[in-house]
């Protein structure tokens, strides 16, 4: 077995979680939300549609999305400890792949100390407080976060946004995109109605849209940010770019 085949293995188990979410919540967003009704008001000039209120997102979303997570992260920890074996059979406990948004000399060095110098200068240099302001952005601060909340505190936290507009086609232009006229309100009952203005011009094509988003929604960064965007991006990181990094290290 090669020294690599275990965070290889851990993120290729990632993917493999994010395959099964991504399913999920494209059926989830293919059955939700439901037309229940369309009419149009002649006093206002509006199409009024109303949707059936979303069901909740399955309790799976949050559970394949930490276990992606936790493979992800530990893939990393792998990685640290198979570098410290080439220096030492017995690396000490505090060994791991340290991942700071702030300089932190002090634990880098702990976490690094059996890990030859190259290889601690090549994780050093992909820290993310070297993006200064911006270092809350940083794809593996954001895993490091959501691995932290997810081991120690709760499941990680998805929720849905909406984004509404409509879809025109004119005989003599190609199709646009438009949601800064329309209106989306909640009924008591939970239904969501959507009312779109009618277009002023002769048109060929019209169709309202209604889009959900399943997002990250937690105390942590990455809070709004698409859920398989971001976790797909980290997996591609990891995979990509940053393990193949160490790979010469092991020749």
């Amino acid at each position: 077995m090669h020294p690599l085949d275990g965070p290889k293995f851990k993120i290729e188990r990632a993917g493999e979680y994010l395959e099964r979410l991504d399913q999920l919540v494209r059926t989830y967003l293919r059955n939700n939300p439901q037309l229940i009704s369309a009419e149009f008001n002649p006093q206002n000039l509006v199409n009024i549609y109303r949707y059936k209120s979303p069901e909740p997102l399955p309790i799976e979303v949050s559970l394949l999305a930490g276990d992606a997570i936790n493979n992800l992260r530990s893939s990393l920890e792998h990685l640290a400890w198979q570098l410290a074996l080439l220096n030492t059979v017995s690396p000490s406990d505090k060994t791991g792949f340290p991942i700071f948004c702030w300089h932190n000399p002090h634990v880098f060095k702990q976490m690094t100390a059996d890990i030859s110098t190259e290889a601690r200068e090549i994780i050093e240099r992909l820290q993310p407080y070297h993006r200064g302001d911006g270092a809350q952005d940083d794809p593996l601060w954001r895993l490091h976060a959501l691995w932290t909340i997810e081991k120690h505190r709760h499941l990680t936290i998805v929720t849905m946004n909406m984004a509404t507009g409509f879809e025109l086609r004119f005989s003599d232009e190609r199709p646009s995109s438009s949601g800064a006229s329309t209106k989306c309100s909640r009924c008591d009952n939970g239904d969501i109605v959507l009312e779109v203005p009618i277009p002023n011009r002769t048109y060929e094509y019209f169709e309202p849209k209604f889009f959900l988003n399943v997002v990250l929604d937690d105390e942590g960064p990455g809070k709004g940010d698409l859920l398989l965007d971001s976790l797909w991006a980290i997996y591609y990181l990891l995979r990509d770019r940053i393990v193949p990094r160490f790979m010469h290290f092991f020749k």
